[in-house]
């Protein structure tokens, strides 16, 4: 896609993500596409490992009737499963944005659930700008949650950057916070456990290669990240008040394949 999808783009709101791919200078010309694959390992500490298989997919392209403006749209599943558990989660994106030589800005509005969890949704704003070979990006905005016996609102913010050290080959890296005040409901069941607060704080980074053979007039390639997620959160007043500060480690790797493009760069 050519630096098409947004560096920090849909990430999941309450959760940890891995840094997405990076984003294009100048405005779309045509539609452009991409589809994911991915296989991820989730490593919390203290807890069951678990897996995840996604498959999604993106398109992008000019809005005829307006200079430079353009937009995004998404969406992907994923099946997570341990041992004696599985979650089907589906996670849905657009976003509105302006592009010029040197920079875009946008809107991104972002909806996720999931049939064991309730859903998450928001939306913000998100900006780049381009270096030659590096492009760094910011986005912050607002999340909702709720079913599930779960809800509450909050924020997010985050950071990010890719350098592309030759045409086909990206590096990025980013770091997301998100905050939400639940008002005492992300335990679950039918109490009430008196969870106050709850924040992420993850870093991430991904490396991407273009692979030299087109296929069917498109463009594969092959990337892996790591990711480091960290939860910290307040109970109160409920039966057992108190805090609580946990973390895990992610790893993914997967395949993507893009049409109308060049190189990543």
């Amino acid at each position: 896609m050519s630096k098409r999808t947004k560096l920090l783009g849909a990430a999941c709101l309450a959760a940890a993500a891995l840094a997405a791919g990076p984003a294009s200078a100048n405005s779309l010309m045509s539609m452009q596409g991409v589809l994911d694959t991915s296989f991820t390992r989730y490593m919390p500490k203290g807890g069951t490992d678990f897996n995840a298989w996604t498959l999604g997919g993106q398109v992008a392209g000019p809005l005829a009737d307006i200079a430079n403006m353009n937009f995004q749209a998404g969406a992907s599943y994923a099946h997570e499963w341990a041992t004696h558990s599985s979650t089907e989660d589906w996670n849905f994106n657009g976003d509105l944005f302006w592009a010029g030589s040197m920079s875009r800005f946008g809107i991104d509005l972002t909806y996720n659930t999931a049939n064991t969890s309730g859903y998450a949704g928001g939306g913000g704003v998100f900006g780049e700008y381009y270096f030659g070979d590096i492009t760094v990006a910011a986005k912050a905005g607002y999340i909702s949650t709720g079913g599930q016996n779960q809800g509450g609102d909050g924020n997010y913010f985050g950071l990010g950057a890719a350098f592309y050290p030759m045409p086909d080959l990206s590096i990025s890296g980013g770091w997301l916070w998100s905050g939400l005040n639940t008002g005492g409901s992300l335990c679950g069941g039918p109490t009430n456990c008196g969870v106050t607060g709850a924040h992420t704080n993850s870093w991430g980074a991904e490396a991407e290669f273009k692979l030299p053979a087109d296929f069917l007039g498109g463009a594969p390639s092959i990337y892996g990240g790591l990711a480091y997620n960290q939860f910290t959160g307040s109970f109160g007043p409920g039966p057992t008040p108190g805090k609580y500060d946990t973390h895990e480690l992610v790893w993914r790797l997967g395949l993507r394949f893009y049409t109308g493009m060049g190189s990543l760069e």
